[in-house]
Protein backbone atom coordinates (compact mmCIF):
# COMPACT_ATOMS: atom_id res chain seq x y z
CA UNK A 1 0.00 0.00 0.00
CA UNK A 2 1.40 3.70 -1.30
CA UNK A 3 1.50 6.38 1.11
CA UNK A 4 -0.46 9.49 0.47
CA UNK A 5 2.47 11.60 -0.35
CA UNK A 6 3.43 8.50 -2.89
CA UNK A 7 -0.29 8.33 -4.51
CA UNK A 8 -0.20 12.14 -5.10
CA UNK A 9 3.32 11.38 -6.77
CA UNK A 10 1.45 8.96 -9.20
CA UNK A 11 -1.68 11.09 -9.94
CA UNK A 12 0.84 14.16 -10.62
CA UNK A 13 3.21 12.16 -12.77
CA UNK A 14 0.26 10.76 -14.73
CA UNK A 15 -1.19 14.67 -15.63
CA UNK A 16 2.11 15.71 -16.68
CA UNK A 17 3.11 12.27 -18.78
CA UNK A 18 -0.41 11.20 -19.69
CA UNK A 19 -0.46 7.61 -19.92
CA UNK A 20 -0.14 4.80 -17.32
CA UNK A 21 3.01 2.90 -19.11
CA UNK A 22 5.13 6.40 -19.20
CA UNK A 23 3.98 6.85 -15.11
CA UNK A 24 5.19 3.56 -14.15
CA UNK A 25 8.52 3.82 -16.40
CA UNK A 26 9.06 7.38 -14.74
CA UNK A 27 8.09 5.88 -11.59
CA UNK A 28 9.69 2.47 -11.34
CA UNK A 29 6.70 1.20 -10.57
CA UNK A 30 4.04 -1.70 -11.81
CA UNK A 31 1.53 -0.56 -14.33
CA UNK A 32 -1.03 -2.40 -12.53
CA UNK A 33 -0.16 0.02 -9.44
CA UNK A 34 -0.51 3.04 -11.46
CA UNK A 35 -4.18 1.92 -12.73
CA UNK A 36 -5.29 0.66 -9.44
CA UNK A 37 -4.45 4.14 -7.87
CA UNK A 38 -6.05 5.85 -10.82
CA UNK A 39 -9.03 4.03 -10.46
CA UNK A 40 -9.75 4.89 -7.09
CA UNK A 41 -8.78 8.01 -7.56
CA UNK A 42 -11.46 8.43 -10.23
CA UNK A 43 -13.85 7.10 -7.94
CA UNK A 44 -13.05 9.41 -4.96
CA UNK A 45 -13.97 12.55 -7.43
CA UNK A 46 -17.37 10.61 -8.57
CA UNK A 47 -18.21 10.17 -4.88
CA UNK A 48 -18.44 6.20 -5.20
CA UNK A 49 -15.46 6.03 -2.49
CA UNK A 50 -14.77 8.10 0.89
CA UNK A 51 -10.98 7.60 0.31
CA UNK A 52 -8.33 6.49 -2.49
CA UNK A 53 -6.41 4.11 0.12
CA UNK A 54 -8.14 0.95 0.85
CA UNK A 55 -11.29 1.19 3.77
CA UNK A 56 -9.47 -1.59 5.74
CA UNK A 57 -5.85 -0.68 5.61
CA UNK A 58 -4.81 -3.52 8.13
CA UNK A 59 -2.69 -5.45 5.89
CA UNK A 60 -2.03 -9.17 5.84
CA UNK A 61 0.90 -9.43 7.25
CA UNK A 62 -0.28 -7.72 10.70
CA UNK A 63 -3.29 -9.93 10.60
CA UNK A 64 -0.31 -12.87 10.44
CA UNK A 65 0.76 -11.05 13.34
CA UNK A 66 -1.55 -11.76 15.16
CA UNK A 67 -2.59 -15.75 14.46
CA UNK A 68 -2.47 -18.16 17.46
CA UNK A 69 0.45 -19.79 15.22
CA UNK A 70 2.98 -16.58 15.13
CA UNK A 71 2.83 -17.32 19.18
CA UNK A 72 3.65 -21.00 18.84
CA UNK A 73 6.51 -19.84 16.09
CA UNK A 74 8.17 -17.03 18.50
CA UNK A 75 8.32 -19.95 20.78
CA UNK A 76 9.65 -21.98 18.64
CA UNK A 77 12.47 -19.57 17.76
CA UNK A 78 13.34 -18.65 21.05
CA UNK A 79 13.73 -22.54 22.29
CA UNK A 80 15.75 -22.49 18.98
CA UNK A 81 18.42 -19.82 20.18
CA UNK A 82 19.38 -21.15 23.96
CA UNK A 83 19.41 -25.07 21.94
CA UNK A 84 23.30 -26.10 21.32
CA UNK A 85 23.82 -25.48 17.94
CA UNK A 86 23.52 -29.29 16.40
CA UNK A 87 19.82 -29.46 17.44
CA UNK A 88 18.47 -26.22 16.08
CA UNK A 89 15.94 -26.56 14.13
CA UNK A 90 15.55 -24.95 10.33
CA UNK A 91 12.86 -22.93 9.02
CA UNK A 92 11.76 -26.19 7.01
CA UNK A 93 11.84 -28.15 10.14
CA UNK A 94 9.82 -25.34 12.28
CA UNK A 95 6.94 -25.52 8.75
CA UNK A 96 6.47 -29.24 9.57
CA UNK A 97 6.29 -28.82 12.94
CA UNK A 98 3.70 -26.46 12.91
CA UNK A 99 1.99 -28.20 10.09
CA UNK A 100 2.08 -31.26 12.16
CA UNK A 101 -0.24 -29.46 14.70
CA UNK A 102 -2.56 -28.41 12.58
CA UNK A 103 -1.51 -25.24 11.42
CA UNK A 104 -2.24 -23.69 8.06
CA UNK A 105 0.72 -21.67 7.33
CA UNK A 106 2.94 -21.89 4.04
CA UNK A 107 6.73 -22.17 4.34
CA UNK A 108 7.65 -18.71 2.59
CA UNK A 109 4.88 -17.26 5.70
CA UNK A 110 7.49 -19.03 8.51
CA UNK A 111 10.76 -18.12 6.67
CA UNK A 112 9.67 -14.30 6.28
CA UNK A 113 8.72 -14.43 10.56
CA UNK A 114 11.97 -16.11 11.48
CA UNK A 115 13.83 -13.62 9.22
CA UNK A 116 11.73 -10.10 11.04
CA UNK A 117 12.33 -11.62 14.06
CA UNK A 118 16.12 -12.14 13.83
CA UNK A 119 16.25 -8.62 12.24
CA UNK A 120 14.58 -7.06 15.42
CA UNK A 121 15.67 -8.50 18.74
CA UNK A 122 19.19 -10.19 17.24
CA UNK A 123 22.13 -7.76 17.46
CA UNK A 124 23.58 -7.11 14.15
CA UNK A 125 27.16 -7.93 13.08
CA UNK A 126 29.67 -5.16 12.59
CA UNK A 127 32.78 -4.90 10.29
CA UNK A 128 35.26 -2.45 10.75
CA UNK A 129 37.77 -2.50 8.31
CA UNK A 130 41.21 -1.54 9.14
CA UNK A 131 43.65 0.22 6.99
CA UNK A 132 47.02 -0.16 8.16
CA UNK A 133 49.52 2.37 9.35
CA UNK A 134 52.30 3.24 6.01
CA UNK A 135 55.58 2.33 6.81
CA UNK A 136 57.98 4.96 7.76
CA UNK A 137 60.98 5.58 5.73
CA UNK A 138 63.92 7.26 7.10
CA UNK A 139 65.84 10.23 4.96
CA UNK A 140 69.19 10.76 5.13
CA UNK A 141 70.87 13.85 3.97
Amino acid sequence: MKTALEIKTIIQTYEEVGTIKGTARALGIAKGTVKRYLKRYKEVQNGERSRISPENEERVIVKMRNQEYDLRLKELIEQNEIAPKAKRLTMAKMHEILVAEGWKVSYSTVKRRVREYEDYFKPRKVYIKQVPRAKRTIKSD
